[in-house]
């Protein structure tokens, strides 16, 4: 199964749970994906799911389609080196943690559906993706000092890159929107997008302080004026944190 093939499932507004099943179910690596994340602390699992059938229902199709997702898309950037492979695991890592304490955090939060956030902060910075990989195709054995000779350009133009691809790619539009405008304040930004980008990015600092950097000279994090933004009490501020470190289970 593929990324058109899954973007058909996730376009149909009610997808039936044997459609989904029997997609999952064709690629061992999905089946392993969905069981290991329906069973973990982080969904606060009652007790343990042993079919893909029951891990959708669990989960719910929006949820189990962010995780193929993701799934499909860490297979796009595989690379054959032991060093590209450490690298780009650090970045997904990342992303991966952002997306799972954003979505905790719209949940408690309601500025989006949880889901939906969870997709947009797992790809918001795709053009990072995009961009590392074309540095790692071209390294030549030399990855380290490739990627640190590239790391300026990719903070500057990777919000623009990463925009392109997601059209290019058919993602969800708020996935466009967030991949090409999670730094700067768009013109005439609804307010909706605006609680979004700000969590988001307020996680991603947040999970780069718990899961380390992965690009050279990264400014260092700070989530704290974010969350200010968002007008959060020191409360919920600790529960994310919490939410955080605990995310880091099976990353």
């Amino acid at each position: 199964p593929g990324l058109p093939e899954l973007q058909g499932l996730m376009a149909r507004p009610e997808c039936p749970v044997d459609d989904v099943e029997r997609f999952v179910v064709k690629d061992p690596a999905l089946v392993v994906a969905v069981l290991k994340v329906a069973n973990s602390a982080y969904f606060r699992s009652p007790r343990l799911v042993t079919s893909i059938r029951e891990a959708c229902v669990r989960l719910g199709n929006r949820q189990v389609f962010a995780l193929l997702l993701e799934s499909l898309l860490r297979r796009t950037f595989t690379a054959p080196s032991p060093d590209a492979r450490q690298f780009f695991d650090g970045m997904w890592r990342n992303a991966a943690l952002t997306a799972r304490v954003a979505r905790r955090l719209a949940e408690w939060q309601r500025f989006a559906r949880p889901e939906d956030v969870y997709v947009a902060a797992l790809l918001h910075n795709l053009g990072e993706f995009v961009m590392a990989w074309r540095v790692v195709q071209a390294a030549d054995g030399h990855l380290g000092s490739a990627i640190e000779a590239a790391a300026a350009d990719i903070a500057k133009e990777h919000e623009r890159v990463g925009q392109l691809a997601a059209q290019r790619w058919g993602l969800p539009p708020m996935v466009q929107v967030l991949a090409g405008s999670h730094h700067h304040v768009r013109r005439g930004e609804p307010s909706q997008d605006a609680a979004m980008r700000a969590a988001v990015t307020a996680c991603w600092h947040l999970s780069r302080s718990v899961a380390g950097e992965y690009l050279p000279d990264m400014e260092a994090p700070d989530p704290l004026p974010l969350f200010d933004e968002m007008g959060l009490s020191e409360q919920l501020r600790a529960r994310i944190a919490e939410e955080c470190i605990a995310a880091m289970e099976g990353l």
